[in-house]
């Protein structure tokens, strides 16, 4: 599932900043996903699945963050990966659900940057 530090599917220069820092580089109106997952778990290969999928109709900027790679993040999600975040806010754990994931999406695009900024 990894290769060179990073999960396949994303190049090893993607942005590995946190999602409040991530949203500046972002073009307007285009989500932030954040999957905090780990190799070898099988409910975030599942998770990766469903945004891929997702992500030919709707688009998003998807970073993946292996939390073995950070004390903190393995502390904060080790028992409720995979995680995903929408600009900055988690929305999903254990299960990424097509419909709803596609629905949050939506929300977060209809939100002006300003706004998201706030919180």
């Amino acid at each position: 599932m990894k290769a060179g530090g990073n999960f396949i599917g994303v190049p090893q220069d993607a942005p590995q900043d946190t999602p409040q820092e991530i949203l500046h580089e972002t073009p307007h109106g285009i989500p932030v996903v954040v999957l905090y997952a780990k190799e070898g778990c099988c409910l975030c290969s599942e998770a990766l699945k469903v945004l891929l999928h997702v992500r030919q109709a709707v688009p998003f900027t998807l970073v993946q963050k292996d939390i073995t790679e950070d004390e903190r993040l393995m502390s904060k999600y080790q028992y409720s990966i995979p995680v995903v975040a929408i600009n900055g806010k988690e929305k999903f754990a254990y299960e990424v659900d097509e419909e709803e994931l596609k629905s949050e999406l939506a929300a977060a695009m209809a939100v002006p940057k300003c706004e998201q900024e706030k919180d």
